[in-house]
């Protein structure tokens, strides 16, 4: 799962998504078993898929409160990248590249190119 969300930072609209989720949740959360017809509702009603439902509903049941069905995306948080711009820059150029051939280049192709880029700025 990705980090956890801090509730302090979270915006309205998470806030409303996360009580919108929670209205739907807190009845299945009370279930033992869940029937299809139960999981079907909640999935069209949240707008995700089967396992989506599982971790929100998981999560939910761990901790009862609407701040658990916060975000919980995985990947970097909004509008922040692990890596820098330049390091974005060299790896676009690697792909670039490295897919601009006739023939489909392996995987190992890429990391080549993007390890000898690397070398040649000094990384």
């Amino acid at each position: 799962m990705g980090r956890d969300p801090d509730k302090f930072a979270a915006d309205d609209a998470d806030w409303r998504r996360a009580v919108a989720r929670e209205i739907v949740i807190r009845p299945l959360a009370s279930k033992d078993r869940l029937s299809p017809a139960d999981i079907g509702l909640a999935c069209r009603q949240l707008g995700v898929r089967r396992a989506r439902l599982y971790e929100l509903l998981g999560r939910y049941r761990a901790s009862p409160v609407a701040s658990s069905l916060l975000g919980h995306n995985p990947g970097p948080a909004k509008g922040r990248r692990r890596l820098s711009e330049e390091m974005e820059a060299l790896i676009e150029t690697a792909m670039r590249d490295t897919y601009r051939r006739r023939e489909k280049p392996s995987i190992t192709a890429l990391h080549d190119r993007v390890r000898e880029l690397c070398r040649a700025c000094g990384r």
